[in-house]
């Protein structure tokens, strides 16, 4: 702990058993190490690079290093019996307010086993006891907020299942229906008023967000069940929403956001998670809704999936 082993040689050299923290391997000559040690044989053992007949690369050691580190300020938070996404990140913002200087960022999410393990990083400058409590305390308190969270969702299921059949029977209605091309061909007289009333509301926008639409509709439908469930209602009553005489900017701005967190549910187990947050964005953009408004999902977006186009301060 807190050791200076800058421009030390440590070529097979075993580290069973280190902790280190607040220690420095500039310029370390290392061609390479053991991990463990047999007192039976009396040998060391778990050579790394693995193969005899390799050697650590310049810098390769440190930076294998620096990673072991980071893993000390890692927590890992285990679901058993999965996890309910929209609870999970809704705590997790939560945790970033509560506790500021711990700088919670979701580092990555692990199927193991039939279970989820997400992986949280604590980026503070306290060190020792203190940065142990605080770990414990994020760790407490995300677990705290997740079950206040599902608590409450169970309380909105069945409102939320009489929504769903609702929007189920306007589906069932519009989901044979091809809306590619010109509005004008579009076959029922309840979505030829909507349409033309999108014309009216977002002149040259409207086909690009009857596209858009039509594209998330079509995405939902490869989703986990109770992901599809919600994308196709939030997709329905978006819809709706812009197909309005005139579009409150305060429900389209919760549609983009419940969608975006349809998104951020999905993980990264969902092929086309991805596009669906694009798609998301895009349309957000064509219907006005400020980007900074959905920042905090945005975030959370790009964190997990890099290839999504939302750039900070853009």
């Amino acid at each position: 702990m807190g050791t200076n082993f800058d421009n030390a040689v440590l070529t097979g050299a075993c580290i069973a058993d280190w902790q280190s923290r607040s220690t420095t391997f500039n310029g370390v000559q290392c061609d390479y190490i053991f991990r463990g040690y047999n007192s039976a044989r009396k040998a060391f053992t778990d050579r790394l690079p693995v193969n005899p007949n390799s050697t650590f690369q310049a810098g390769e050691f440190e930076q294998w290093i620096a990673v072991r580190q980071g893993a000390l300020d890692t927590i890992d938070i285990t679901f058993t019996e999965g996890i309910d996404w929209q609870a999970f990140f809704q705590s997790l913002q939560a945790v970033r307010q509560q506790h500021p200087e711990a700088n919670v960022t979701m580092k990555a999410v692990e199927e193991e086993g039939g279970a989820f393990v997400a992986r949280l990083k604590v980026e503070t400058e306290l060190t020792g006891e203190e940065r142990e409590s605080l770990k414990a305390l994020v760790e407490r308190d995300v677990k705290a907020f997740y079950d206040r969270q599902l608590a409450a969702a169970h309380g909105e299921i069945r409102a939320l299942e009489r929504s769903l059949d609702n929007a189920m029977g306007k589906l069932a209605m519009t989901s044979n229906q091809n809306f590619y091309g010109s509005v004008g061909n579009v076959a029922s007289n309840n979505w030829g008023s909507m349409t033309a009333t999108i014309n009216n509301n977002y002149g040259a926008q409207a086909d690009d967000i009857i596209q858009l639409l039509t594209s998330l509709r079509e995405a939902a439908q490869a989703f986990p069940d109770e992901h599809r469930a919600m994308a196709e209602l939030q997709v329905e009553d978006l819809t709706n929403d812009v197909a309005q005489p005139q579009p409150n900017p305060t429900k389209l701005k919760t549609r983009i956001v419940s969608l975006l967190t349809v998104a951020i549910a999905l993980g990264t187990h969902v092929a086309t998670a991805t596009d669906f947050a694009n798609n998301v964005l895009e349309l957000s953009q064509k219907l006005d809704v400020p980007t900074q408004i959905l920042e905090p999902q945005l975030q959370q977006l790009k964190q997990l999936h890099p290839t999504f186009e939302w750039e900070p301060n853009q």
